[in-house]
């Protein structure tokens, strides 16, 4: 809770002016029924509701900027909500301050334009376009072309692979991965290495990339040991080759 600032007791001047010089910008973090009372101009008055929406009415005439005192509004009657549901008995003096706090704002010009839900109306809009405009993950050169994204978009599909923050997640065993990384790769005939048997050798290395894991290879090994499948190939088969 604030008691001072640099060193200076609180006051409803000195509060103003803090915020006028960015010294207060978390608005709706501050308790502000619990620091006015520390306050030495409300500590010499009498204790009522109308003392704090005298020191709250203080403040707001202090404050410069017209947007931000539209914010301290909004926040000071965020937390009188806040305290009236934590202390039950208060909830009248609370219903009293919050409708002062709505009369005042009838006070502040251009209070519609600035308050918290006029500025939610305006950024839905620039939300929703930024959605919609999101940029595609990166992928590894060897499969940043049309057939592979294809493929990827069907195993997004398919509940396979994740979009996340971080980037592309397989949802899959790993053993899956190993079988999906082989079936691609000869696929897009990433690799000209030959097996001993003469089939082309996968590579694994921007799988393991995309997907940030390693040894698909020692994983795709143990499938041709057990000569046990996947329970989930013959899905994958049919994204990358359906």
């Amino acid at each position: 809770m604030i008691k001072e600032i640099d060193g200076e007791p609180i006051t409803s001047k000195n509060v103003a002016q803090f915020i006028n010089e960015g010294k207060i910008s978390n608005l709706t973090q501050i308790m502000w029924v619990d620091m006015i009372k520390y306050m030495p101009d409300y500590v010499e008055m009498s204790f009522s509701y109308n003392d704090d929406c005298t020191i709250f009415q203080q403040i707001i005439d202090e404050i410069t900027d017209n947007k931000v005192k539209v914010r301290v509004i909004d926040a000071m009657e965020l937390n009188c909500r806040m305290y009236g549901k934590r202390l039950f008995k208060y909830n009248n003096q609370m219903e009293n301050i919050m409708s002062f706090l709505a009369e005042l704002k009838g006070y502040v010009a251009d209070y519609d334009l600035y308050n918290i839900e006029a500025v939610k109306r305006l950024e839905m809009p620039q939300l929703a376009a930024k959605a919609t405009d999101k940029q595609p993950l990166p992928l590894p050169k060897e499969l940043d072309n049309h057939t592979f994204k294809a493929i990827l978009k069907k195993a997004i599909k398919a509940g396979f692979v994740k979009e996340t923050v971080e980037g592309y997640k397989w949802s899959g065993q790993k053993n899956e991965l190993a079988v999906f990384a082989d079936e691609v790769s000869k696929k897009l005939k990433l690799s000209n290495r030959e097996n001993s048997n003469g089939t082309k050798q996968t590579s694994w290395k921007p799988f393991e990339s995309l997907f940030n894991v390693s040894n698909l290879r020692a994983a795709y090994n143990d499938i041709q040991k057990t000569g046990v499948p996947p329970k989930r190939e013959k899905d994958i088969m049919q994204i990358v080759n359906g």
